[in-house]
């Protein structure tokens, strides 16, 4: 009670009693804080945390937020809060915990807000708050944060959420630029909605979503302290519980001038009416001697697991192989009481020994015709390379291809990392499966079990993605680079995205196609050119990442027994291309990280290419062993991305750029850490480590690499030394008269890069180099 009466006395002590003189310019400018984009700085107040709670309903949108500040000065400081909100937004309820003369707090339209972002750059020296013109603005009246203590404001706002064709938008205005500040966000969402809910989704962060009921649900926000905005979208369910919608970004470059990119969802429909698909199970199971031990038995253990999974009247059957093949039964058996108690016996059978012949058991495992209205699976599990019968790639592959005239989906296991992991996802992806990669020491059982729990209920089988146009004619496509250009078959509870380019400005109607047993189901939604929207610039980046990722699968497949020359004219073009989207998207993988130091940059273009083609090369060598599966694991990834991917993996750059130069001109050392492989290496001088992810930034659909003290736009790396067209300074009326420009094309967020650096770009076919400020 004391420490409350002392605490308020210091409080109330520091409104209404005079300040020193000391303290006199504190008053006159307050520590202004920006939880959106805070940036630390000595000797003022601080953010420390940041809590949001957010409830829906139907559109429109109450945001709550816990904003904790810490003075760590031993004098009383003032601040004053300022808060980037969406347009529209009302303020419901502004409070700071613990003080008895509340503040107050206004909110400014865009118009106003302008000025007064521009009032607050001018006293900050800080032009990434300029990036915030467009949104609303909340400001509070000043505030004493006592000496080394902490003061949490409470605000609630609220807005109605934009809808567009059935599709809602939630945004947490953040900063795009800005890498993490230390201040721990957390976030949540309550959506309740009138109607049923279809798809939720985020491009911008993950989500763990949990159902209350089809109109209720809870979320929330994974990795919320990652800088930039959260965005998050809902549509109601459609026709069978399916939800649907398409994002657009618009670029000339594509088509006829008029198209640009798009990304189509489609949230699991629910079963048609009847019993769902049943399931035909195949598990193929190594039992060469590598096997031997606790791998053998997870992997009975996980068999034994899928059997009992199946429901009444779904089918299995078991081929275990090494340098024989054997099986459970001729054919596949109905599951119950009596198969199940047979199969039992089987299994304990089994015993470890032996080579691996993958050719033949595959081929034992997709020839027999399945049984009528089930969905054929095979479940693969290897722990080795094919030792035994035919032991080439290419073969294997092709064999099972040709042979795999039933359409079995083979899901494919790799046990450790003495898997020749290309193979494996070549056998699951020309089959419309999956790869899955089980880590030395990680359970077998589970990770089959993770797999195949995803297996059930599957509602849409090979689907296909149809444009119908405004007249409902079927006529030539006006989508073009689907990625997945095969689509997989659709299970309950998932959700399909498809990304791809958009070539007209034309209206169109895009429909997936798919078999229900046996019965063809549709699933319609209208694309609309004309709502196209920049603010969707993270649609074509994500393309980008999936291209990227199918074109290094393009290389790794292209390699296979040692088939692929690095001076291929066909390998060179492959790597060319994933270099142009790499640089043009700031997309760094394993085989690209050049494109982030200067000097590698610079050295690869006075070698025509020389150093992305061994980096690329790279790829194709490394089939198995630890660089060889984890590779193949981040490329899986990279192909089945569904929100923007901002993380760059130091380590493996590093690892990669070791193999193709292994001092880089320097003595390796201690430093950065490999992911997944315990290498630990950086370069003498200059850690690589650290600046090669803090050298890339996406921003307003641009990417800028870092060269010195200036950020360059990509189209410009090539034109380094060139002079720009104009030189602004911060702080002048030019300035101020370019920052409109930025506002005019969207831009305005590549301003947060210009705090500390100069910025490179090009605006309205002029190259502008932007002065940072100096003190």
């Amino acid at each position: 009670m004391r420490r409350t009466l002392s605490r308020i006395a210091v409080l109330v002590a520091a409104l209404v009693l005079p300040v020193a003189e000391a303290n006199a310019q504190d008053r006159v400018h307050p520590d202004i804080i920006v939880p959106q984009r805070h940036i630390v700085r000595p000797d003022v107040v601080s953010l420390q945390s940041v809590e949001v709670d957010v409830t829906i309903n139907d559109r429109v949108a109450s945001t709550s937020m816990a904003i904790t500040l810490h003075n760590p000065t031993g004098a009383p400081r003032e601040a004053q809060l300022v808060l980037p909100v969406p347009t529209g937004a009302a303020i419901r309820s502004f409070g700071l915990d613990a003080i008895s003369v509340e503040p107050n707090a206004i909110l400014l339209p865009k118009d106003e807000a302008k000025k007064i972002y521009r009032d607050i750059v001018a006293k900050m020296v800080d032009p990434g708050l300029l990036e915030f013109i467009g949104t609303d603005l909340i400001r509070s009246s000043v505030f004493p944060v006592p000496a080394g203590e902490e003061a949490t404001f409470r605000i609630v706002y609220e807005h109605a959420l934009p809808a567009e064709s059935g599709r809602f938008e939630y945004v947490l205005p953040r900063s795009e630029s800005l890498g993490r500040s230390g201040v721990a966000w957390t976030m949540g969402i309550n959506l309740k909605t009138s109607s049923p809910i279809g798809l939720i989704y985020s491009p911008t962060h993950g989500l763990d979503e949990k159902r209350v009921n089809n109109k209720q649900t809870t979320v929330k926000v994974l990795g919320a302290s990652e800088p930039g905005p959260f965005r998050m979208y809902f549509v109601m369910a459609g026709e069978g519980g399916a939800g649907m919608t398409t994002l657009l970004y618009p670029d000339a470059r594509v088509g006829d001038g008029t198209g640009g990119y798009f990304m189509l969802f489609l949230d699991a429909p629910e079963a048609s009416e009847g019993s769902p698909t049943k399931r035909e199970v195949t598990l193929v199971i190594d039992r060469s001697g590598s096997m031997r031990g606790e791998k053998i038995e997870q992997a009975k253990a996980a068999a034994l697991q899928i059997i009992e999974a199946l429901d009444n009247g779904e089918r299995f059957n078991i081929v275990d192989y090494s340098d024989t093949i054997e099986r459970f039964a001729s054919e596949s058996v109905v599951k119950s009481a009596d198969t199940v108690k047979q199969v039992r016996a089987y299994i304990a059978n089994i015993k470890a020994v032996g080579g691996t012949n993958i050719h033949d058991a595959l081929l034992e495992a997709v020839r027999p015709e399945p049984n009528n209205e089930t969905l054929p699976i095979v479940l693969f599990l290897t722990d080795g390379l094919p030792t035994v019968g035919p032991t080439s790639e290419i073969e294997i592959r092709n064999a099972i291809s040709k042979a795999n005239t039933h359409e079995r989906r083979i899901f494919t296991f790799g046990v450790g990392f003495d898997v020749n992991a290309p193979l494996l996802t070549a056998l699951a992806q020309q089959s419309r499966a999956a790869p899955a990669f089980v880590a030395p020491g990680e359970d077998v059982e589970v990770a089959v079990g993770r797999v195949f729990t995803k297996l059930s209920g599957p509602v849409l089988a090979l689907p296909e993605l149809k444009t119908v146009s405004a007249d409902l004619a079927v006529g030539p496509s006006s989508i073009r680079e689907l990625m997945p250009s095969a689509l997989p078959d659709v299970f309950s509870g998932e959700q399909l995205i498809i990304l791809g380019q958009y070539t007209t400005g034309d209206e169109m109607t895009l429909q997936i196609v798919g078999d229900d047993r046996g019965k063809e189901r549709r699933f319609s939604t209208v694309v609309k050119p004309s709502e196209a929207s920049t603010t969707n610039s993270f649609v074509a980046r994500l393309w980008a990442q999936r291209k990227i990722g199918t074109l290094i699968d393009a290389i790794r497949q292209g390699g296979a027994d040692g088939q692929l020359l690095e001076d291929d004219p066909k390998y060179k073009e492959l790597v060319d291309e994933v270099v142009a989207l790499s640089q043009e998207y700031g997309i760094l993988t394993e085989y690209t990280s050049f494109l982030a130091i200067e000097d590698l940059y610079r050295e690869n273009i006075v070698a025509d290419g020389a150093l992305q083609y061994k980096l690329g090369f790279e790829a194709v060598r490394e089939r198995s062993g630890r660089r060889g599966v984890q590779a193949e694991v981040d490329n899986q990834a990279r192909q089945s991305l569904a929100r923007v991917d901002e993380s760059q993996e130091d380590g493996d750059m590093l690892l990669s750029l070791r193999a193709i130069r292994p001092s880089a001109g320097q003595a390796p050392v201690g430093g950065g850490r490999g992911r997944g492989f315990g290498d630990q290496f950086s370069i003498a001088g200059e850690n690589l480590g650290r600046s090669i992810s803090g050298s890339v930034q996406n921003v307003a659909g641009r990417s800028f690499y870092l060269r010195g003290e200036r950020w360059l736009e990509a189209d410009l790396l090539e034109k380094a030394d060139d002079e720009p067209d104009r030189v602004i300074e911060f702080g002048t009326d030019a300035y101020d008269k370019f920052i409109d420009e930025l506002v005019d094309a969207q831009l305005q967020a590549i301003l947060g890069l210009n705090t500390a650096q100069d910025v490179d770009l090009m605006v309205n076919g002029q190259r502008v180099l932007l002065k940072r400020p100096t003190e």
